[in-house]
């Protein structure tokens, strides 16, 4: 019998499931919430400066971008560029 072959999962950062994080650096543009880990990925919503998310999975890079599933407070579950993002403190 020939067993399957597990797929191996290299996470980018540490998940922490419920971890909270804080968009920053956006300035006034804000930052989108998208269905998909990619820059051309339907937007959800433009999240503003400062807004507290909810990481609710594994990270992902796309694109030499880091991604991360996020939930905001309103609910809304989407992807977005690490890079824009600091620990809630």
């Amino acid at each position: 019998t020939l067993s399957q072959p597990q797929p191996t999962l290299y996470p980018t950062m540490t998940v922490t499931a419920g971890e909270q994080v804080r968009v920053s650096g956006t300035g006034d543009s804000g930052l989108f919430l998208r269905k998909e880990p990619s820059r051309t990925a339907e937007k959800v919503k433009t999240l503003p400066e400062g807004a507290v998310l909810e990481i609710i999975g594994a990270n992902k890079t796309v694109d030499d971008i880091v991604w991360r599933n996020v939930r905001d407070v309103a609910g809304s579950e989407g992807w977005v560029a690490a890079n824009f993002l600091v620990a809630n403190q």
